[in-house]
């Protein structure tokens, strides 16, 4: 499977050590396609899981998640 995307604006590695995991917050809203969060100077960059992504059984998911809005994220038990 492949996809296509409207523009790039920067390519990097990151290593996995500079990964910093997602909280249950964000997983919950998340749900489950961003693998966690990075730094590079004094940029803050999202993380997704492409496996998860473009999981076929998963597209009706994603394409929901793409659509919500956030007021329509459930909200997260505790969170204030």
């Amino acid at each position: 499977m492949g996809c296509v995307v409207d523009s790039v604006s920067r390519v990097m590695r990151i290593g996995a050590d500079q990964i910093q995991p997602a909280n249950d917050a964000v997983l919950v809203s998340g749900r489950g396609f961003i693998e966690g969060f990075a730094r590079a100077a004094d940029d803050l960059f999202i993380v997704l899981d492409v496996d998860q992504l473009l999981d076929p059984t998963r597209l009706d998911e994603v394409q929901r998640a793409a659509l919500a809005r956030p007021t329509d994220i459930p909200p997260v038990s505790g969170a204030t």
